[in-house]
């Protein structure tokens, strides 16, 4: 996969003279993990490039503001409120209005003050005021500024929360930026200069192909072989963390091994390994309802010598008191006649050194189609990939009445992101109504 795409910094390249401004946002988790992403890239390609990052939110905006807009996202993804998704989505350009003048000033005094000169915008909001205050300093200070603005989606037609932003620059703003992604799901009869101008009006000559934005170890997914046991070392922040991993684990068969702020388990190469990740703020309905369906198939199973462990990815801390991690603990506890071949472990938020290798060890993958999370799974997994389809909402107001994805249960970049998986990974749609229909024949099979 890697090697279809070329390098962004070549050795002859030289690298700008100032400092990199890499612009970011906590709406999601993808955005953080691309500027992470990119940062890192810089530190090995580039190590005397100096990088600033800004989180738009937070350190322009404030964080009354920042985490007011960024709070309302992350908690309509975990309650699985479509219709709130759909609306902050088609309110994009109203939003980007009224940020216009605060993100304006705000990134003038910035490439200002810093001499910035080179701008890596991983986010997808207020690009126009951006843009034009880089233009600005370029024209009056005569320093040559280079924009790229790097999509954390994959490029489809239904992409149109990063594309339509920059259909709507002006022609000389849209000159000025470079577009860095990878190849795009083409249409029958479609090529790829097509596809760009009827996106987002821009030449194949402004569109760069580069190695997608993900954290350093999912480029070295390959180097982990498949036949041999592997063992993970999950970093745990709280003593609360370890006591609810240990008592979900402890009705499974693999004994894991705890140290301070480690939590270690050895997966035997003929145990099947299933992953249940719905995002960085996962709708916990889903994931409830999905693994209490785990548990009745593995109960149900004809191969009953086969072992399994599911990884359920909660990204967040035990704090709250109806925490997902202490509910899905709750669930494995108190489940009549649990099955002691399956060992559920529930997981916090972890780094790329432990997704990475678990992705690629993965015999099934049950997922929502994010942006970043597509990627990884683009990248690194080998096993079966199912994408997680959300409840259409009941009532639709007028301006969503022509939405298909909406009524489908996916807001329209999630299926833009799932269409590309189908194409290129053969992945399918689940939900927990047809959860066992569809993924009753992964259950039945060998090992």
């Amino acid at each position: 996969m890697m090697k279809d795409f070329a390098c962004s910094w070549p050795k002859a390249q030289r690298a700008p003279k100032g400092l990199c401004l890499i612009l970011t946002s906590r709406g999601g988790g993808g955005h953080l993990q691309a500027a992470h992403a990119k940062k890192t890239t810089l530190a090995k390609s580039l190590p005397d490039t100096k990088v600033l990052t800004v989180d738009i939110l937070l350190d322009w905006l404030g964080p009354v503001v920042g985490k007011f807009l960024a709070g309302k996202w992350n908690s309509a993804q975990r309650r699985g409120d479509l219709l709130s998704l759909a609306f902050y989505a088609v309110g994009q350009r109203f939003i980007d209005n009224v940020l216009w003048l605060p993100v304006f000033f705000s990134a003038l005094h910035c490439l200002l003050t810093h001499k910035i000169d080179w701008i890596i915008d991983t986010q997808n909001m207020a690009m126009p005021p951006i843009v034009k205050a880089a233009r600005l300093v370029q024209f009056f200070t005569g320093r040559e500024i280079t924009y790229e603005k790097v999509i954390t989606d994959l490029p489809t037609k239904k992409t149109t929360h990063f594309f339509n932003p920059i259909k709507r620059l002006t022609k000389k703003d849209r000159s000025f930026i470079t577009l860095v992604t990878t190849k795009p799901l083409l249409g029958e009869g479609e090529n790829e200069e097509e596809f760009w101008k009827k996106a987002c009006k821009l030449p194949l000559s402004r569109v760069k192909y580069e190695e997608l934005p993900l954290r350093y170890s999912f480029q070295q997914y390959s180097q982990f072989e498949k036949g041999k046991p592997l063992t993970l070392d999950f970093q745990v922040k709280k003593s609360e963390e370890v006591l609810l991993m240990l008592r979900a684990t402890a009705k499974g068969s693999l004994t894991p091994q705890v140290e301070e702020h480690s939590f270690k388990i050895t997966i035997p190469p003929e145990t099947k390994v299933s992953i249940l990740m719905l995002g960085s703020n996962p709708h916990e309905g889903a994931i409830l309802d999905y693994t209490k369906l785990f548990i009745d198939l593995i109960l149900e199973k004809k191969n009953n010598h086969r072992k399994d462990v599911l990884f359920i990815f909660c990204n967040e801390t035990p704090e709250r008191k109806h925490a997902l991690m202490k509910r899905i603990v709750s669930l494995v506890e108190s489940y009549p006649a649990y099955p002691k071949s399956l060992t559920i472990v529930p997981l916090a938020f972890q780094d790329d050194s432990v997704v990475a290798p678990l992705f690629h060890r993965s015999d099934a993958t049950f997922t929502r189609s994010g942006g970043i999370t597509s990627m990884e799974i683009l990248t690194a997994c080998k096993g079966r990939v199912w994408i997680h389809r959300g409840t259409a909402p009941k009532f639709l107001p007028k301006v969503f009445l022509n939405c298909k994805t909406i009524k489908e249960g996916m807001p329209p970049w999630e299926r833009g992101n799932a269409d590309y998986l189908i194409a290129r990974k053969g992945a399918q749609f689940v939900t927990p109504t047809t959860f066992r229909e569809v993924c009753k024949s992964y259950f039945d099979a060998p090992l």
